[in-house]
């Protein structure tokens, strides 16, 4: 989807912001049941959806002229899926969340939240910018 400029920036950022998202629960959760049996750990890996979703050029159409209509992968019909990851070490109890890697995966995620926030905060202030100078 594209905003009143043709720009998809603010798409690609808003998608990212629920990846993001996706993944704090995920990591919430993690942590929350540290020391539940049997629990293992979940994650969310939306950047590689986003990315080949973002490069899939592969649509069936060619456009030779600038003119041409260019069809891009509808950004919002993307599903960010948690999964269960099993190729950790496994403690006797059978858990594999580890608490201090969950610690630093949660403040690696709030720190690129923030970011993605900022970018996206900024993209809001030009095009209100533009708008009012057109007034």
């Amino acid at each position: 989807m594209y905003n009143i400029t043709g720009d998809r920036s603010m798409s690609i950022l808003n998608r990212a912001l629920d990846g993001l998202q996706l993944r704090q629960q995920a990591i919430s959760n993690n942590i929350a049941n540290a020391d539940t049996p049997n629990y293992k750990r979940k994650d969310v890996n939306f950047r590689s959806q986003l990315k080949m979703a973002l490069n899939d050029n592969n649509v069936g159409l060619t456009t030779t002229q600038k003119s041409h209509f260019s069809i891009k992968p509808d950004l919002n019909k993307l599903n960010f899926n948690v999964r269960e990851v099993n190729n950790t070490k496994i403690r006797n109890d059978r858990n594999n969340v580890d608490i201090d890697r969950e610690m630093s995966k949660l403040a690696k995620n709030g720190l690129e939240y923030q970011a993605v926030t900022r970018m996206l905060s900024m993209k809001v202030n030009q095009l209100s910018n533009v708008i009012n100078k057109v007034k």
